[in-house]
């Protein structure tokens, strides 16, 4: 209903995309979300809305890592079932060599 009300504003119709987007993250629902946001982004960057582009941008850079942490748990635990133990030593480094990563920039740390 909101982008039908929106449809003329270009502006509101980005930010109707984004918060939507915002509330399949919550529901855990990442591909619609990324989907929205996606929409979202070109939207902003039609209007050149900084801002807004930041904030959408973030949100997509936090949904790929969160979908790469998963896909690498799942590697590992997958690995742990079936691989050997090259394959189990290499998909634990990616998976560390992932958390360390995501651990040096949530903290700064260089």
């Amino acid at each position: 209903k909101a982008l039908d009300l929106a449809e003329s504003d270009t502006f509101r119709v980005a930010s109707t995309l984004s918060n939507t987007g915002l509330c399949f993250a919550r529901k855990e629902d990442l591909t619609k979300a990324k989907q929205l946001w996606e929409k979202s982004l070109r939207l902003y960057e039609e209007l050149q809305e900084t801002t807004e582009i930041k904030k959408v941008k973030s949100n997509l850079r936090k949904v790929d890592r969160k979908q790469k942490r998963e896909y690498l748990e799942e590697n590992y635990k997958r690995m742990l079932q079936t691989g050997t133990s090259e394959d189990i030593k290499k998909a634990y480094e990616e998976l560390a060599e992932f958390k360390i990563d995501g651990l040096i920039k949530s903290t700064g740390v260089s």
